[in-house]
């Protein structure tokens, strides 16, 4: 598994070391939610929510590139996640999230599914694919 910081451009920055570094790491940045916050809406009773992952959750897919931003929409008190959309930089991962704040803004649908569909299509629709 490969686990990464963040410079002050928000390029990540693999951490070495032994494993127990970089799990000690991890541990840190993980508690460091500030750090890790690119972006938190609450619109309409779905929160938006785009974070910076540390561990590369594209490890199984082979990619050139770490995937280590994710936005999730959540719904109601009971936090159903309705959309995930994960990133390899973090332009995108704030392009992403922005999108989705606006989509929330200004669909208003009631039913989760035809918010969650309609996200879909929109992300397909950039480059966020």
């Amino acid at each position: 598994m490969n686990y990464y910081t963040l410079d002050e451009n928000n390029n990540p920055i693999r951490i070495e070391g032994t494993p127990h570094e970089q799990m000690m790491a991890f541990g840190m940045l993980m508690e460091d939610e500030k750090f890790r916050r690119v972006g938190v809406d609450i619109i309409n009773g779905y929160r938006i929510s785009t974070i910076f992952l540390v561990l590369d959750h594209g490890f199984y897919l082979c990619n050139e590139k770490p995937i280590l931003w994710e936005t999730m929409i959540f719904a109601g008190n009971d936090c159903s996640d309705l959309f995930c959309q994960r990133y390899d930089n973090y332009l995108d991962a704030k392009r992403g999230h922005n999108i989705c704040v606006e989509i929330i803004k200004n669909v208003g649908f009631s039913c989760n599914t035809d918010l969650k569909v309609c996200l879909e299509r929109v992300l397909e629709n950039t480059s966020l694919k």
